[in-house]
């Protein structure tokens, strides 16, 4: 059975997303040869659990660096993905069990992602996350038993905790009159259409954010993963 989330249609098709989501380990790690894109930290924290558990030289060496700019960045997650890294670098076997997930997909159901409701479940036998409604059709299908096993609850994202990063994001862009129209549009009602046509109108802005939001996501995903005491097995 598919994947009932997942990372389709995505605007980032960055160089990182690219060698991270098409398991191309070596790729990664030469790409951070080159640079280490900020706003990606969490995205390539991801291709670097799945490099060190191949064994790929020089992925321990990069996981104490990106552990190291996750930490300078602070963003929510980006401490607790830091540990993450470290231990996994050193060997040490931190005590929790491993859940096989991706963390764009909690964050999906978290957020309502394709047009669900906000909330749903992580089943941590299997790794996979459900938005309540298709939980719901599965469990009257007999597809799923939430009765057994191991779930967890994926509480919803707050429409204002969306809107802080708008906010934040704009906060870093460079051109200050762009930044007023950006600023504007995301006052009152209406803010996140208003955002979004306004990315329209700068293709090179709007990939920025959707490396900025993704991220952003995927930190609050990992936080998520933390608070229930449960360590990543990046998986896509």
């Amino acid at each position: 059975m598919l994947r009932p989330t997942g990372h389709t249609g995505h605007m980032d098709l960055s160089p990182e997303r690219l060698a991270v989501y098409g398991g191309e380990s070596d790729t990664l790690l030469a790409i951070l040869a080159g640079r280490v894109d900020d706003r990606q930290l969490q995205l390539i924290a991801c291709g670097l659990l799945t490099a060190m558990k191949a064994r790929r030289l020089g992925a321990p060496m990069w996981a104490r660096r990106v552990a190291g700019r996750l930490r300078e960045r602070a963003w929510v997650g980006d401490a607790q993905m830091a540990d993450m890294l470290l231990a996994r670098a050193d060997g040490v076997d931190r005590g929790r069990p491993l859940v096989g997930t991706d963390p764009e997909e909690i964050a999906e159901v978290a957020n309502g992602g394709r047009g669900s409701s906000p909330g749903g479940l992580l089943c941590v036998d299997d790794g996979m996350a459900y938005p309540g409604e298709v939980l719901e059709l599965l469990a009257d299908e007999g597809e799923v038993d939430t009765e057994s096993g191991d779930w967890r609850t994926i509480d919803p994202v707050l429409s204002h905790t969306a809107w802080t990063d708008m906010a934040d994001f704009i906060e870093e862009v460079p051109d200050a009159a762009l930044r007023e129209v950006l600023s504007d549009a995301i006052e009152g009602r209406g803010a996140f259409s208003r955002f979004r046509r306004v990315l329209d109108r700068h293709p090179e802005l709007s990939v920025e954010w959707w490396k900025f939001s993704d991220d952003r996501h995927r930190g609050r995903a990992v936080q998520w993963l933390d608070e229930q005491h449960l360590d990543l097995d990046f998986r896509y």
